[in-house]
């Protein structure tokens, strides 16, 4: 983990060209796709320019380019979550990431956006559509200012657009939300903060302060590699009750610029999914050993039995001392009515265990205190150690256990149809995808319902209700209906809540093909969202397809077959404007 302009780049770049010389290919991952598109534009460039013979593949889920048949040396640039899925297939790669919190900076030497003329600025004239949205006239009017604004939700052409105006220094002031941490090359003289906060991602309410991380990958966009001397970081409150009110004391602001960094810490969850995954693989609960949550799990109690043995060793003494003291924390326990025994002690025998009390306290003294103590903590202790070594077979077991009940797995330990259809899945809710698709209900719907059924499990599903929208949405056929009623029997087996405003929108879109009809129920300047589950569809589809083909379903899998076409339409494209500059267009 590194901050920004710390030279990330430098050194994947060493490990990529390490690994051409080694006769094997390379891989360069990044959090977000816009970054996969912008470094594969810059990458090539680059390769380029030192006359390397080097191909640059892209795959990003929407978008596939292949470098040359027959390259040997290739840089695979994708997104982390396709190399999540791929990386157990890609033997004999070498791999670069680059960490959501601490992505990639630029590479030396931007030859890409050097090279970019008049025409492509313009290059989005080529959409009639854009021209009508207001999200376009608004950044246009404010572009032609020298003033812009840059977050996830815009347009992705849009973005880019922003993006590639600022390092052509056509643009002097973007306002940017975290977008402008995760590595998209847009370094600036000055970077201004607003405020040191953000909403709360640990699941409690309200927000938190900025992490040194978080803070330095932000303030580490200031200063221009060859320009500047030196950038400057700007705190600047925003002038309001709440932001004053919010606003970073001097401890809050020492701790972002000089506290210690988080440590990586495991996300892993042994859950159904999961065992699923991997017993599709072939493997069994062994793979847990390998994993990150088991070292941490191995450390906590390695810190536990040496507490421990402190803990053993400071309430020595004799046998009969260590005996009192379990026989005073019993009769403790059940005069207080905290011992495991159901039945209570009468008057009669309450004053016996307070006499019996007396007496051992008076014959031990304090040391059966301590000795009581020193129990206590080892018996604590001795039942985290249990439950740490046991944590994660016992984990498997459960969830082995409930796929057995519920027919995803067999009686020998196999995979039923049922239980490879979940585990082609690696997000969304794999469980209910792959029971639909297994049980045959997607043979009912047409190419567009299968669509706009996926959209029930995208994270962009959730959004404002549409139901009392001027223009109404889209009714369901029965045909969907009933699939969807199957669907939420299950989200109710797995406790999950599903929301079908996103569903709706998709159903419209692929009848219509209307952005502006989009724009209707979702903000102007959050239309990126959708286009965003559009991509994120056509990916689950080439997922569903392959799925379909090993159950024999080869009707509903040919229905498919042209889902591009269906999915894709004027600004809810797969193209990027990085791309076009890389192929010189």
């Amino acid at each position: 983990m590194a901050p920004t302009g710390s030279g990330k780049t430098a050194v994947a770049l060493q490990a990529i060209m390490a690994a051409f010389r080694r006769g094997k290919k390379a891989v360069y991952t990044s959090p977000v796709k816009a970054l996969s598109n912008q470094k594969y534009a810059e990458f090539k460039a680059w390769f380029a320019s030192r006359n390397l013979n080097a191909g640059v593949t892209l795959l990003t889920g929407d978008i596939k380019i292949r470098a040359p048949p027959g390259t040997v040396a290739e840089l695979i640039i994708c997104t982390s979550e396709i190399l999540r899925n791929k990386l157990v297939k890609m033997a004999g790669t070498a791999a670069v990431v680059a960490d959501p919190a601490v992505a990639a900076v630029g590479l030396v030497g931007q030859g890409s956006a050097s090279t970019m003329s008049d025409n492509d600025l313009q290059n989005l004239g080529y959409m009639p559509e854009l021209g009508e949205l207001e999200a376009y006239t608004d950044v246009m009017y404010l572009l032609e200012r020298g003033v812009a604004y840059h977050h996830g939700g815009m347009l992705p052409i849009l973005r880019e657009f922003v993006e590639l105006c600022f390092q052509q220094r056509l643009v002097k002031l973007v306002f940017a939300t975290e977008t402008l941490a995760v590595g998209v090359n847009m370094p600036a003289r000055t970077v201004v903060f607003t405020q040191l906060d953000k909403p709360n991602d640990t699941g409690k309410p309200g927000h938190r302060n900025l992490r040194p991380d978080e803070f330095w990958q932000m303030a580490g966009r200031a200063g221009r590699r060859g320009l500047d001397e030196l950038g400057y970081v700007i705190y600047s409150p925003t002038l309001s009750v709440a932001g004053l009110k919010n606003m970073a004391s001097a401890t809050e602001l020492r701790e972002m610029l000089v506290g210690a960094m988080p440590a990586a810490t495991s996300q892993l969850s042994v859950n159904r999914p999961f065992v699923l995954r991997h017993l599709a693989r072939g493997y069994g609960p062994e793979v847990l050993n390998k994993t990150l949550l088991a070292d941490q799990l191995r450390r906590q109690t390695e810190l536990l039995q040496a507490e421990m043995a402190v803990a053993v060793v400071g309430g020595g003494g004799s046998d009969a001392l260590l005996d009192a003291a379990r026989k005073y924390a019993k009769l403790e326990a059940r005069l207080h009515g905290t011992s495991a025994d159901l039945i209570g002690l009468n008057p009669k025998q309450q004053k016996a265990a307070q006499a019996e009390l007396r007496q051992l306290l008076e014959l031990h003294g304090e040391r059966l205190i301590a000795a009581k103590s020193s129990i206590a903590t080892t018996e604590r202790l001795t039942a985290e150690i249990e439950i740490n070594q046991s944590l994660l077979f016992r984990q498997w077991q459960e969830a082995l256990g409930w796929l057995g009940e519920y027919g995803f797995v067999d009686e020998a330990g196999l995979l039923t149809p049922r239980g490879r259809a979940c585990a082609a899945f690696a997000d969304g809710h794999p469980l209910i995808i792959g029971t639909i698709i297994a049980d045959g209900w997607l043979a009912q719907l047409s190419p567009g319902e299968i669509c706009a059924w996926l959209c029930l499990f995208l994270k962009e599903s959730r959004g404002n209700d549409i139901s009392q929208s001027e223009l109404k949405p889209p009714e369901p056929s029965a045909a969907l209906a009933e699939v969807l009623a199957e669907t939420d029997g299950l989200a109710e087996i797995l406790e999950v809540e599903l929301e079908r405003t996103l569903m709706l929108m998709m159903l419209d879109w692929t009848t219509h093909k209307d952005i502006k009809r989009i724009a209707v129920w979702v903000d102007s300047y959050m239309l990126g969202t959708f286009v965003k589950a559009v991509m994120r569809v056509a990916s689950y589809i080439d997922v569903v397809k392959e799925v379909l083909l090993g159950l024999g379903a080869y009707e509903t899998h040919n229905k498919l077959d042209n889902h591009m076409d269906l999915l894709l339409g004027g600004l809810v494209t797969n193209e990027s404007l990085y791309l076009r500059l890389a192929d010189g267009e």
